[in-house]
């Protein structure tokens, strides 16, 4: 359970820093003195608690988060009652929400493909050819080409798929403009 400080009273339990006060053992306040021990358990690798791991925190943390990317620590640790501390742990290990999804959206453009596997199956990938080849102009105006193409046929040929397909187009385009290749 949470305290008014913010930090887990069963993991620190505020009698364990007033004993380390009493015996010269810390000058910290209650909640440096939680932090500073989190931290030692950290960086030292010690396996943390079974309920770290196992508890259903990381589940209501991780669908929380799913559903609020902006989300900061301190809100996704009040919103889903979980100390602070495993939040913390948490988006220094994985990254905050929007950091996830980006890179899995980044990462994604180039290991997919709608519609079929033809494309992804080549032992050069037309897309790798095309960033190899043209010129960072060339790459964006095929791509915007490419992208009103499927746009426009959407109706008449490929429906949903279509969209999916300028979808797609759209992320990587993205992808190469943050790269600076477009």
């Amino acid at each position: 359970m949470t305290n008014a400080n913010g930090v887990d009273a069963a993991r620190f339990p505020i009698e364990g820093w007033r004993k380390e006060v009493a015996n010269g053992d810390t000058q910290l306040g209650y909640t440096e003195w939680a932090a500073a021990l989190t931290e030692q358990t950290l960086t030292q690798g010690l396996a943390l608690e079974t309920d770290l791991l196992t508890d259903v925190r990381w589940s209501d943390m991780w669908t929380y988060m799913v559903k609020h990317p902006l989300a900061t620590e301190a809100v996704v640790a009040k919103e889903t009652n979980t100390p602070l501390y495993i939040v913390k742990h948490a988006f220094a290990r994985i990254g905050t929400p929007r950091e996830v999804f980006e890179r899995e959206a980044e990462a994604s453009t180039r290991d997919r493909q709608v519609g079929g596997s033809h494309y992804k199956d080549m032992a050069v990938q037309p897309w790798a050819a095309m960033e190899a080849w043209m010129t960072p102009e060339e790459l964006r105006g095929y791509h915007k080409g490419v992208i009103i193409a499927y746009l426009a046929r959407e109706g008449d040929k490929g429906g949903n798929d279509d969209i999916a397909k300028a979808g797609h187009h759209l992320d990587h385009l993205n992808q190469l403009i943050k790269e600076g290749k477009a």
